[in-house]
């Protein structure tokens, strides 16, 4: 059988997962509930609310699944260990040159959430990122052009 490769997570993300799975066992049982009153009362042939709550239960326990997996061979990136480059785990800030800046933190790709400034090693601009020091220019290719940032803090 092939050995699973570790899973890289920062602390954070390391800990929003373990937070996530109760309140997942929670609502899985919950769905459960759902499905047996479903049945109790008959409503397994119209399909509406039991097939529904099916669905939803695989959705749940999918999720779980994954989680485990996740947590089971996770290695969580020491952000302690700093040498002055962006590395994972790390909050940087750019500068564009409309003079605009931003903030991202640096996390592996199953913890990227843009509307949570987080961006994965993968996407454009975290590998582009990745080994730049401050003051280093970086180039993201994006739609509508290269877009030039300056690495104004690393944190």
């Amino acid at each position: 059988m092939a050995e699973l490769q570790e899973t890289l997570l920062t602390a954070e993300g390391k800990r929003q997962l373990e937070e996530e799975l109760p309140a997942l066992v929670a609502q899985k049982h919950a769905v459960m509930e759902r499905i047996q009153g479903a049945k109790t009362y008959g409503d397994m042939a119209d399909g509406g609310e039991y097939s529904e709550a099916k669905d939803e239960l695989a959705q749940i326990e999918r999720r779980i699944r994954e989680i485990e997996q996740t947590l089971r061979h996770a290695k969580v990136i020491d952000a302690a260990e700093r040498d002055g480059t962006v590395r994972i785990g790390c909050r940087v800030t750019v500068r564009g040159e409309d003079g605009d800046t931003e903030t991202w933190m640096i996390v592996v790709p199953a913890e990227a959430s843009t509307r949570h400034k987080k961006i994965s090693t993968q996407s454009p601009m975290g590998a582009a990122l990745m080994g730049k020091r401050v003051g280093d220019r970086i180039s993201v290719h994006a739609p509508g052009g290269d877009l030039t940032y300056t690495i104004e803090s690393i944190e």
